[in-house]
């Protein structure tokens, strides 16, 4: 907020009495008038935002009697007492450490406007040189922060009382919540700290605020919260807490920085995790399709060899032959859609290999935990394509059964015929 016109010339009233004393909130002096000094004592009167209390000739008029503004004139003496109501018309301190204890809105991030520091000589909201002022808008600012920062804040105390600031963290196994209560209850100690570097804070929120391009924006003020509830938890219980938090402020800057290391380690390992079980997946369909389109063809070959059965019933050579064509061409066929789902798993192999090396150059070689968990999968996987090459060579087998079976039954039933034939013949022989 800007000065008020009223209270500059206030201010320069009081420099105009080369700055007096001041007793709490109010100063008197002795004056000679003069015309600068009589515009600026008519201008704050007829104001009536300050008690003004002059003495000239001996008589006393007071703008707390609702008197008039006095004739005075040039060179004539006069006592003035002006009493400054510390309200949003007007705060005097005498110096800036008091100005620390006992501005009430300073608890709260908040600079009152019209505030004037006796002993430096300046008004501190058009004071931008010096660095004590500085630090004390940073914190006010750091106190803004925190408080948006906090889940909730307890203001029951009154609008000078500092604020309660309450921060829910989990504890270490997660599963019970308890709060952290900070209360930004100013001393002296901070004009003595140096100036806290809240940029990440500010960083922080105004991700959260905007969403902007990150991703993690409510993860990161989540850890945020936690570092700084675990720097407030180690301040001594015999020590004013804000204080001691603005000397330490770097220690809450390094220790979201490691935390959130940590954080991004587990959801890379968690992002990696299910990448690899996505990838697994994946494979474990690609296998289990080679196996299923293999299953119609197979049960062929029982059916196949269960013609026999009819042969047996026909009793003829030419059907013989014509079944072990056909057991031929069954043969052939299941044979070479083995081969091909044969070929699907090599191409199936590689690919996965392809895929988990690309996986395996993204893990850092620190991270063991992820290293193992990729170690288990490639291993799984392996056991997987070991075993289907060894069913798939099976299935090679015994896709030519069906046409083995059919030549044994042609060998013996030919057997048979050749016997009849020269038994006949023999017969036939013996009868001439």
């Amino acid at each position: 907020m800007q000065t008020s016109e009223q209270f500059k010339q206030l201010i320069t009233l009081y420099r105009l009495l080369d700055r007096p004393a001041l007793e709490g909130n109010m100063f008197q002096t002795e004056a000679t008038c003069s015309p600068d000094l009589r515009n600026l004592l008519r201008a704050l009167w007829l104001s009536k935002k300050y008690t003004i209390e002059l003495t000239v000739d001996g008589k006393n008029i007071s703008t707390e009697m609702e008197d008039d503004f006095p004739e005075l004139k040039e060179n004539q003496s006069l006592s003035i007492k002006l009493t400054i109501p510390r309200n949003d018309k007007g705060f005097f301190y005498k110096n800036i450490s008091e100005w620390v204890a006992l501005a009430g809105s300073l608890k709260k991030g908040r600079i009152a406007p019209n505030t004037y520091l006796a002993d430096e000589d300046l008004i501190v909201n058009d004071e931008q040189g010096n660095t004590e002022v500085a630090k004390v808008k940073q914190i006010c600012q750091l106190i803004e922060q925190l408080n948006e920062v906090a889940h909730y804040h307890d203001d029951k105390q009154g609008t000078n009382a500092a604020y309660r600031l309450v921060f829910v963290v989990p504890d270490k196994d997660d599963k019970v919540y308890r709060p952290v209560i900070l209360e930004t209850q100013l001393t002296e100690d901070i004009l003595r700290a140096e100036q806290p570097d809240i940029s990440l804070l500010c960083n922080i929120l105004q991700e959260h605020h905007t969403g902007g391009n990150n991703i993690h924006a409510i993860e990161r003020l989540s850890v945020y919260r936690i570092a700084l509830a675990e720097i407030i938890e180690k301040i001594p219980k015999d020590t004013k807490a804000f204080p001691y938090l603005v000397k330490h402020w770097p220690d809450v800057t390094e220790s979201f920085n490691k935390s959130w290391e940590r954080y991004l380690s587990g959801f890379s390992f968690n992002k990696l995790k299910t990448e690899m079980a996505k990838q697994q997946i994946e494979f474990s369909q690609k296998l289990s399709d080679i196996v299923a389109s293999l299953s119609g063809r197979l049960f062929s070959l029982p059916i196949s060899i269960a013609g026999i059965v009819l042969l047996e019933k026909a009793n003829s050579s030419l059907a013989n032959w014509a079944y072990l064509l056909g057991s031929l061409l069954v043969s052939y066929m299941v044979f070479s859609a083995i081969k091909i789902q044969q070929e699907n798993l090599e191409n199936a192999k590689a690919s996965y290999a392809m895929v988990f090396s690309e996986i395996d150059k993204e893990i850092n070689e620190k991270n063991s935990s992820i290293q193992d968990e990729l170690r288990k999968v490639k291993d799984r996987l392996s056991t997987t394509f070991s075993k289907l090459k060894c069913k798939l060579a099976f299935y090679s087998f015994i896709a030519w059964l069906p046409l083995l079976v059919a030549i044994i039954y042609i060998i013996v039933k030919d057997d048979q015929l050749i016997l009849q034939i020269i038994e006949q013949l023999h017969r036939n022989k013996n009868d001439v």
